[in-house]
C-alpha cells in the first residue's frame, strides 16, 4: 500500500507523491493491462509508467480545477480520490487510463494537455465519458440520501437541488440511504 498522501489538503494532486520511484512502479500493473486490454489506442505511442502517473497527476489538477469547490459551473462531480489509489488490474485506474487513451485516439491528440482553454471542453466530456464507465463497472455509485423529517422544509428543498446536482437522489426509507442528513 503506498503511504504518501495522493492529493494536497486543497484538493490538488500531491506532485510529489506521483514523481516517487515507489509510485511510478506501481503503476507497471496499469501499463500491462493497458497494453492487453486496450491495445488499440495505447499502441502506437504505448505509455511508460512515468506516463501515467503524470496523466494521473494531470487529471486530478484538472478536476480540481474544473470541479472542485473554487470552480464555477461544474457539469459534473469530482471524483473519490479512493479511485485514483486504485491499482489492481482491472480496477477503476485501468479504465481511468483506458477512457483517457481512448479519446486521445478518438481526438487525434498527439498528447495530454489539460491546460489549454480550448481543450477544457473535450476535457470534461473525457471525464464524463470516465464517470459512466466507472458506474457501469460498479466503481463509482451515487449516494442516495435521506433528509430527516426534522429539518425544516426550506433546508429540505436546498438539499434537494444540492443532491440533485451531484447526480444522487433522495429517499423516503432510511434503510436505502448512503447519507443521512443531521
Amino acid at each position: 500500500r503506498l503511504r504518501m498522501s495522493m492529493r494536497k489538503k486543497d484538493g490538488g494532486p500531491n506532485s510529489k507523491h506521483y514523481d516517487s520511484p515507489e509510485v511510478i512502479a506501481a503503476f507497471e500493473p496499469i501499463r500491462n493491462w493497458l497494453l492487453k486490454n486496450a491495445k488499440k489506442h495505447v499502441q502506437a505511442d504505448p505509455p511508460t509508467n512515468k506516463a501515467l502517473a503524470t496523466l494521473i497527476c494531470q487529471l486530478i489538477q484538472f478536476q480540481e480545477e474544473s470541479l472542485g469547490k473554487n470552480a464555477t459551473n461544474r457539469p459534473m462531480t469530482r471524483f473519490p480520490a479512493k479511485l485514483f489509489g486504485d491499482f489492481l488490474l482491472g480496477g477503476s485506474l485501468c479504465h481511468i487510463c483506458a477512457i483517457a487513451f481512448k479519446t486521445k485516439v478518438e481526438q487525434s491528440w498527439r498528447r495530454f494537455d489539460f491546460q489549454i482553454p480550448s481543450r477544457v471542453d473535450r476535457n470534461i466530456e473525457m471525464m464524463i465519458s470516465m464517470e459512466r464507465t466507472l458506474v457501469q463497472q460498479s466503481f463509482l455509485s451515487f449516494p442516495v440520501i435521506f433528509v430527516r423529517d426534522d429539518v425544516e422544509k426550506s433546508e429540505a428543498a436546498k438539499i434537494g437541488e444540492l443532491v440533485e446536482s451531484h447526480k444522487a437522489s433522495l429517499t423516503l426509507d432510511r434503510k436505502q440511504a448512503t447519507h443521512i442528513n443531521q
